[in-house]
């Protein structure tokens, strides 16, 4: 046998290595976003900020209360015959419907932003009205902060405690 018979004029085909390294480069990268998603589902879970699922923040609890502007020295106007609307006037002029409601957390952190509803004079007899009584409803407040801010325009907050935020009651005048 001469070394011309042992070698084949036709080379031996490439053996292959198995899974193309591309194909482990995408398994690798799959492999590092489900670890890193993960890692982030436990993280959101596991975090207290008031807004993870698991907190008991996460609930939401409605404020509803009122505002009467007592008569005073003329402290609101009303237009009479029979419309009872009424606003604040003579230094209340910012007491009027659609005024901003503010609900704080006990650290003065804006939770959420309410409007007063409409004026209407209540006790009107006589051409007179006793007072101008407003209401508001602030909804999907975060629960469980304990003690609210509750301020109406900017005449100061007042404390509330969360058992009580369906029944708010302020005056002025």
């Amino acid at each position: 046998m001469n070394l011309d018979q042992l070698t084949s004029p036709h080379p031996a085909p490439a053996r292959r290595r198995g899974i193309a390294s591309w194909v482990w480069a995408v398994i690798g990268g799959a492999a590092v976003l489900v670890i890193l998603g993960g890692a982030a589902a436990v993280w959101l879970l596991l975090r207290d900020d008031g807004t993870s699922p698991s907190s008991p923040a996460a609930s939401t609890v409605t404020v509803s209360g009122s505002l009467t502007l007592d008569l005073g020295s003329g402290n609101f106007t009303w237009v009479g015959d029979g419309d009872t609307s009424c606003s604040g006037r003579r230094g209340y002029e910012d007491v009027r419907s659609g005024a901003q409601i503010t609900i704080t957390n006990p650290d003065g952190k804006v939770l959420a932003l309410g409007r007063l509803g409409y004026g209407r004079a209540r006790g009107t007899e006589d051409g007179y009205a006793d007072d101008c009584y407003f209401t508001f409803e602030v909804k999907d407040v975060p629960a469980g902060h304990g003690i609210y801010g509750v301020e109406i325009s900017h005449r100061g907050r007042i404390q509330v405690k969360e058992a009580e935020l369906q029944q708010v009651a302020m005056s002025l005048g």
